[in-house]
């Protein structure tokens, strides 16, 4: 009886707060939005009314018993496993950022306060030994050293210093439309490269917003309908990266990719000589040096050659590759089996999609695939990803260097999409 007293309170209380916020028009101040810093490299903004307005009629309406489980599980307590007070106005915009600077990489949430002594004295309580908290009257900022010796003292230093005079960020920068959940800044060397919203209707994810940018290819590479699609004729360095640390483990070794265009149809597991994931995929390659086919699959067993068409097929670990010399700079890349292909040209300048599900085929080693399907990670991708009815975003030239970005993820009819990124956060320990 206790129990069920207490949850018919907690849930008056919500549908109470919940009311509040629809029918309340007073516009809650956003003065942290003066703190962040103009070196800022990704800035997300997330509007605090309107999204706990959405989340709490997505928690309230459908009455996902999975979702309520696991926000309460994930509610954060004390070391003395007691909920304290921070002090945070939440019906305002929090503000999330990234930098780098020095050779530390920081990520920082700024606040806006209700009391800044409840803060300072609860808010250290839930915080690691990489992180720090400081605060001026009514702005609030815990800062995080993702990658850094900086000392726990000269942590709090650094996040003293930001809070210690307001900043020109959004002289540069468009400020949030006021309709977006939740909008994302990307700038780069301080230049605003992209400023995309997202918003709900229904069982929709919408995406909007613009990019800006003078380092797009204009080479037209080979392009088709089929599978997971995208491509892009622009990539940050930071993607570049982590696409050759990708490739370096099954011994290719590329320069920097220019653009691409990729359709992919799931992968297989090999075990010998090394594990490895060998996609079923067909993509074409525009690189910023040029590339030698012979180069970069020298260390495969070269299987045919035909010098008619260009293309030589080989043997990468068990799956057979063809792969074309487009041009100095350029390859086409396709598995020999696997894939189901319409040649098709898109107007877009950058594109997303086809079916998600694609990244969740897998076959070959048994063993690995049930280790691999039985982490949270890919548990929750998968969660999520087979919720997805469709998906489709574009990018497209509104003129020289301005682009347009537009687009949604589609949910089956009967799903939240806030619930089901929030369970996919949670369970994929990104929350």
């Amino acid at each position: 009886m206790g129990q069920a007293l207490s949850i018919i309170a907690l849930f008056g209380a919500m549908w109470l707060v919940y009311t509040i916020l629809v029918f309340s028009f007073k516009e809650a101040k956003n003065n942290n939005a003066a703190y962040i810093p103009n070196n800022s490299s990704i800035v997300y903004q997330l509007d605090g009314r309107l999204l706990t307005q959405e989340l709490l009629a997505s928690l309230l309406i459908s009455e996902d018993k999975e979702l309520q489980e696991l926000v309460q599980n994930k509610i954060p307590t004390t070391g003395e496993g007691t909920l304290k007070p921070v002090g945070i106005t939440f019906d305002s915009d929090v503000f999330l950022f990234r930098l780098e600077e020095n050779g530390n990489r920081y990520s920082g949430m700024l606040f806006n306060l209700w009391d800044n002594r409840v803060f300072d004295k609860n808010i250290p309580k839930y915080l690691g030994k990489n992180s720090a908290n400081a605060s001026t009257n009514d702005v609030g900022l815990i800062l995080t050293q993702l990658e850094g010796n900086l000392s726990k003292k000269a942590l709090l230093q650094r996040a003293k210093q930001m809070l210690s005079a307001p900043t020109g960020y959004f002289r540069n920068v468009r400020p949030q439309d006021g309709k977006s959940l939740i909008s994302v800044k990307y700038r780069k060397n301080g230049v605003a490269i992209s400023d995309v919203g997202v918003s709900v209707e229904g069982n929709q994810l919408l995406f909007k917003g613009a990019f800006f940018t003078k380092e797009l290819s204009h080479t037209n590479l080979a392009q088709y309908k089929g599978g997971f699609h995208i491509h892009s004729q622009w990539l940050p360095k930071e993607l570049n990266t982590a696409l050759q640390d990708a490739l370096k483990t099954v011994g290719i070794e590329l320069p920097a990719l220019k653009q691409f265009s990729l359709n992919y149809f799931g992968a297989t597991i090999v075990t010998e000589p090394s594990i490895a994931g060998l996609p079923h995929m067909a993509g074409s390659f525009e690189f910023e040096e040029p590339v030698v086919t012979d180069s970069i699959f020298k260390d495969f067993t070269l299987i045919s050659s035909d010098s008619v068409t260009n293309e030589k097929v080989y043997d990468v670990l068990s799956m057979q590759y063809a792969i074309r010399q487009v041009n100095a700079t350029t390859i086409d890349i396709r598995s020999a089996e696997g894939v189901d292909l319409t040649e098709a040209p898109y107007s877009s300048t950058a594109e997303i999609s086809g079916s998600p599900k694609q990244l969740l085929k897998l076959d070959g080693d048994k063993f690995i695939r049930g280790i691999l399907t039985l982490t949270n990670e890919f548990k929750s991708l998968s969660s999520f990803v087979n919720e997805v009815e469709k998906m489709d975003i574009k990018m497209t030239p509104t003129s020289n260097k301005n682009y347009r970005i537009e687009g949604k993820i589609e949910l089956k009819n009967n799903k939240w999409p806030l619930n089901e990124v929030l369970k996919f956060l949670i369970q994929s320990n990104l929350l």
